[in-house]
């Protein structure tokens, strides 16, 4: 029995945070009927649609959450490269 337990244990997943595509947040937009939109600059890397995202101010993270809908200009983004702006849409901030 102690077998099995030991043999469960070397295969639990291990999750690990990378830094997709950081940038900074702009303003937030508060759009009735939809939520909260934060306008945001890619600063490096590219940001994908399907990813998580965090909120922080100076050193405090204020908000984590996934991403509902990622926007360039009024159009729908699969993905936003480094040095464009884009529109995170989230309920929650």
């Amino acid at each position: 029995m102690m077998i099995a337990s030991d043999v469960v244990a070397c295969w639990r997943p291990v999750f690990k945070e990378v830094l997709q595509g950081p940038g900074d947040g702009r303003e937030v937009f508060r759009i009735s009927k939809v939520g909260a939109v934060a306008g945001c600059m890619v600063n490096d890397g590219s940001s994908p649609a399907t990813a998580k995202c965090a909120c922080c101010a100076i050193t405090t993270v204020v908000h984590t959450g996934k991403v509902l809908s990622l926007k360039r200009f009024k159009n729908a983004a699969s993905e936003v490269k480094a040095g464009f702006e884009c529109g995170y849409l989230d309920r929650q901030l």
